[in-house]
């Protein structure tokens, strides 16, 4: 028998996992992405309309770089 969790399943599941870690998560809507390299962040929205995520406002179909210090 398998099975596959859903998202809910991944968050319960990987959330306390992430939380003893110490790692920073961001629960990202549908079609929104992100990337960190070095001292940069990429924030990818391929969505056709605007979202707001982690205080951002992402236009629709964009890339939005900041540069982390």
């Amino acid at each position: 028998m398998g099975a596959w969790l859903d998202q809910e399943g991944f968050l319960d599941l990987l959330g306390p996992i992430c939380d003893t870690a110490r790692l920073e998560t961001i629960l990202l809507p549908d079609g929104v992405r992100r990337r960190v390299i070095g001292e940069e962040c990429f924030w990818f929205n391929f969505n056709e309309d605007a979202i707001e995520v982690a205080g951002l406002l992402l236009d629709p179909i964009s890339v939005l770089r900041q540069v982390t210090e």
